[in-house]
């Protein structure tokens, strides 16, 4: 049997100091290792057990350790000792000192990669620290930050379906004793589609019933609600339409219990329904569902928000921020009500005592004690990987329920320390400005009304985010209500965002390597064929003219004769690659090197959509004539006589479907006789529309022009 360590009386001081600490320490594994298998349990599900596979049957593609060599099936990798984490074995445990990187081969095969982390025993407490990354597919989707001995281990778990490359790297700027264990890393096989999933969140408020179509936006804003509180969600959401300038943001709402009311604002807002089936009674701690948000929608970017606020500025920089900001890092705000550190937080907001946080981290939690950035969590952002991170760590916390219902303390608000502790934990908190939490209950705020709508100042200072939260929910009535009063807002569509911003970034980078002079043959090439000339580089006029003509006309698919270094092509597929069946045939005679520099620079969807063809003008035009294809849009651009345009003309108007686009591109060019075709083709009886010929203005072309023909004749004459 076990034996029983107790601190008797020893007189030697030394040795007294000695015997607590190690029956200490030993107290402390206990707990992490209940604490440690609680966190798995909380993540299992029934059905995983047969489709789990270990990490450790496989040979991994490549190696590199910063100490002794990689560990497999329990082994340390140095000296024949095997790993311990919480004076436990660990059989299928990898161990990595770090730096290190080991890579895998996974063929698509598998759904999660999911994986318990610590630094080994061995390392003293205090000596080093390490971060650890999961990189699927060279992307990083899975951290876990400021993990430190003696520790419980994190855990990280990550979405690899489709993924050909697992990555697994620690990095560390403590290198000495930086024993980084992977703990019982598995891999699972793919569910069955049909099987509903659900997630306990870390907090154990709430069953959260996780989408079968997870559809990947780039940002989602998310917030909690239930019945009573759907007046409170429709105003947010209100409020986020008109100020947040987050257009193409998904809207979620974490709903407790069944709400038709929900359903309804959900419906005007086209937000998505995340269904909660609670746990716990519904106090303020039920909003805590939100830190699990991050396993639940396929968001690259989070901002969650209570359902007492209101949106009243832009929050597209807290977006870029979360780009800008360390990998796995939560922007919040400080808490209104001051406190010196956690440990006096602890007891100042949430009733508890010191000795608290040592219980829910399982150790000494100096550290912890003295963290200073406190925050409150009515606003909180960060990447998908930052708030798994987040949620995985509030699961290695030893039953943080239990100290949130004490109902002696009786302060249901307590699920907020337990974030502040796993962000002093993870040392990942980044402070954001103040206006985008003014907590009402303790800061002022003084509402004004503009003709462009509701604005708000606190202390002189504009107010971003108004937060109505305590005893505040019944101050200003009068500001409240507005926005949920309009019936029909301006909400998200399906449609993807505007590919042209991403057109004139892919060109501008490529400009840089090749010089302003790769535009000689395009909208800002100069008369003369020699050079380019760009009046405005902020928006690209000529090409946005372009990039509008073709997506406000609905085009899907656009045929082009005169690809040069291929920039109108790119331009025109920024236009359109969001729509089915997208593609832009570009015919020219010869290829150039350059274009395929800039088609590089564009996302997939983009690049895939350009069909290059090498033929003559005529030639490419017959050709797809012949082949039965048909078009929404063309652009002529290729020999400015009148005999070649009216040819080229003639079989555009037969591929291009009746009222689409045919545009010619010099349409004014001095020395052509462009113009004497596009007269002969209004006498035919098509509308013409010359553009960029003002005799007046700031021209943005040298002079060379562009004709905008409706592919239908209305009249001869």
């Amino acid at each position: 049997g076990e034996i029983e360590m107790i601190p008797g009386p020893i007189a030697d001081p030394v040795l007294q100091r000695i015997a607590v600490g190690m029956v200490r320490r030993r107290e402390q594994n206990a707990t992490r290792r209940l604490a440690s298998q609680n966190m798995i349990n909380s993540f299992r599900r029934a059905e995983l057990g047969e489709n789990e596979i270990w990490l450790d049957r496989f040979s991994p593609q490549s190696v590199s350790v910063g100490f002794g060599e990689a560990g497999f099936h329990g082994s340390l990798g140095y000296e024949g000792k095997v790993v311990e984490i919480c004076g436990g074995s660990m059989p299928h445990a990898i161990s990595a000192h770090a730096p290190s990187r080991l890579v895998y081969d996974l063929n698509g095969r598998f759904e999660t990669f999911r994986s318990r982390v610590a630094i080994n025993d061995t390392a003293p407490d205090d000596a080093t620290h390490a971060e650890f990354y999961v990189l699927a597919d060279g992307i990083v989707s899975g951290v876990a930050k400021n993990v430190r001995p003696g520790q419980m281990p994190r855990i990280i778990s990550v979405d690899v379906q489709g993924v050909q490359r697992l990555e697994l790297l620690v990095q560390t700027r403590r290198w000495n004793s930086c024993h980084a264990v992977w703990a019982d890393p598995v891999l699972i096989s793919r569910r069955s589609a049909t099987t509903e999933q659900f997630i306990v969140d870390g907090l154990q408020r709430a069953q959260i019933t996780i989408p079968a179509d997870r559809p990947k936006t780039d940002l989602c804003i998310a917030t909690v609600g239930s019945k009573g509180f759907e007046g409170w969600i429709d105003d947010l959401f209100g409020s986020v339409c008109a100020n947040a300038q987050c257009t193409q943001a998904l809207l979620a709402i974490f709903s407790l219990g069944d709400s038709p009311e929900v359903r309804r604002v959900a419906e005007k807002y086209r937000a998505v329904v995340i269904p909660c089936r609670p746990l716990r009674a519904l106090n303020a701690s039920s909003k805590s569902v939100l830190y699990s948000a991050g396993h639940v929608l396929n968001a690259d970017k989070f901002i969650c928000l209570d359902a007492d606020m209101l949106v009243l500025e832009d929050l597209r920089p807290i977006a870029a921020m979360i780009d800008a900001a360390p990998i796995g890092s939560i922007l919040t705000c400080r808490e209104a009500n001051w406190a010196r550190d956690l440990e006096q937080a602890v007891t100042s907001i949430y009733g508890g005592v010191p000795a608290d946080i040592s219980r829910l981290t399982g150790e000494e939690s100096t550290r912890e004690r003295r963290y200073p950035f406190i925050v409150n969590d009515g606003l909180f952002a960060g990447s998908r990987t930052a708030l798994r991170a987040l949620d995985n760590q509030i699961r290695c916390l030893s039953q943080p329920e239990r100290w949130i219902d004490d109902p002696v303390a009786n302060k249901p608000w307590r699920n907020q320390f337990i974030l502040n502790l796993a962000l002093a934990q993870a040392d990942c908190g980044v402070e954001i400005d103040a206006r985008y939490n003014i907590q009402a209950q303790s800061q002022s705020a003084e509402f004004m009304q503009s003709p462009a709508g509701i604005t708000a100042h606190s202390h002189g200072m504009p107010a971003g985010v108004i937060h109505f939260n305590g005893v505040s929910k019944h101050q200003s009535p009068e500001w409240r209500g507005r926005y949920r009063s309009s019936p029909r807002p301006l909400t998200r569509t399906e449609t993807a965002s505007d590919g042209y911003e991403v057109f004139v970034k892919a060109l501008r980078q490529w400009i840089g390597h090749t010089g302003m002079d790769a535009l000689t043959w395009s909208f800002y090439g100069t008369s003369d064929g020699a050079s380019a000339n760009l009046v405005d580089a902020s928006t690209f006029p000529l090409f946005a003219t372009l990039h509008y003509l073709i997506r406000t006309n609905g085009c899907c698919r656009v045929i082009e004769t005169g690809t040069a270094r291929g920039v109108s092509a790119a331009c025109i597929a920024s236009a359109i690659a969001h729509r089915s069946g997208a593609a832009v045939v570009t015919i020219d005679m010869h290829s150039h090197a350059d274009r395929e520099k800039l088609w590089s620079g564009l996302p997939i969807e983009m690049r895939q959509c350009i069909v290059p063809r090498q033929h003559d003008a005529i030639d490419g035009l017959q050709f797809a004539l012949s082949s039965g294809e048909s078009y929404h849009a063309a652009l002529l651009d290729t020999v400015h006589t009148a005999e070649h345009v009216l040819r080229e003309f003639e079989l555009a108007r037969q591929l291009v479907c009746p009222g689409g686009l045919i545009l010619v591109h010099d349409a004014i060019l001095r020395n052509s006789t462009v113009d004497q075709a596009l007269d002969a083709i209004q006498r035919q009886g098509y509308g013409v529309s010359r553009l960029w010929t003002a005799d007046q203005g700031t021209p943005e072309d040298d002079r060379l022009g562009l004709a905008v023909i409706e592919n239908r004749q209305r009249c001869l004459g």
